[in-house]
């Protein structure tokens, strides 16, 4: 819901409603790039990738329709971006420079109290996170599709990237995705993954 209403509002209050597109498989920008604005998703999918020393390059989290991008890095005053943002499927996009954005929120405090709400969404998907770690992998992988699922739509989904975020193996993954499959819990064809049952998978990442 959040999301919707950013995206109308920003729209509205944008000087250049340009859509912009990208092919999959591009980076959007890469880590220590500069980034001078934000970039609202049209429609798409863009994997966030983070890096540490351990783990090397690690899928962070995904931004689909109605996101923003480049949020952390413009609140955090930062020169430069932490994350590389790459192209999951061929996608299209606004972009509105720093200033504008601060000038959009300084004009319509409907559209800064929606920016605020959205941080404060992002904080508890961080804090959900943090427990959901805590969880057998099964659990993770439910909370993980609870999270990314968009009402009764299918979305994209990569299984190397649901092994690298739930910290496992491709071979559980799959096993994962067929027991859900199998318990008519959600329905997939090759790349894409749609939620039929929500509560079962509810009751799923409540086992903890």
């Amino acid at each position: 819901m959040v999301n919707k209403q950013i995206s109308k509002l920003m729209i509205d209050l944008m000087s250049d409603k340009k859509v912009l597109s990208i092919k999959k498989g591009e980076y959007l920008y890469k880590r220590d790039d500069s980034v001078d604005g934000i970039y609202l998703v049209e429609d798409g999918l863009f994997n966030i990738n983070n890096t540490c020393d351990n783990l090397g390059s690690f899928l962070y989290c995904q931004a689909k329709d109605g996101d923003l991008i480049g949020i952390h890095t413009h609140f955090g005053g930062e020169k430069t971006s932490r994350y590389s943002v790459l192209a999951a499927a061929d996608s299209t996009y606004y972009f509105v420079s720093n200033n504008e954005f601060d000038d959009m929120i300084l004009k319509s405090k409907e559209f800064g109290k929606t920016i605020l709400q959205l941080t404060c969404k992002r904080i508890d998907d961080v804090q959900t996170r943090l427990v959901s770690m805590q969880k057998c992998v099964k659990s993770r992988l439910a909370d993980l599709i609870l999270h990314e699922m968009n009402s009764d739509k299918e979305f994209i989904y990569n299984i190397n990237d649901l092994a690298r975020m739930n910290g496992t193996t491709l071979s559980y993954v799959r096993r994962v995705l067929k027991f859900f499959s199998n318990q008519n819990i959600i329905t997939k064809r090759k790349g894409y993954l749609k939620v039929i049952n929500k509560e079962d998978l509810i009751l799923v990442s409540e086992e903890g």
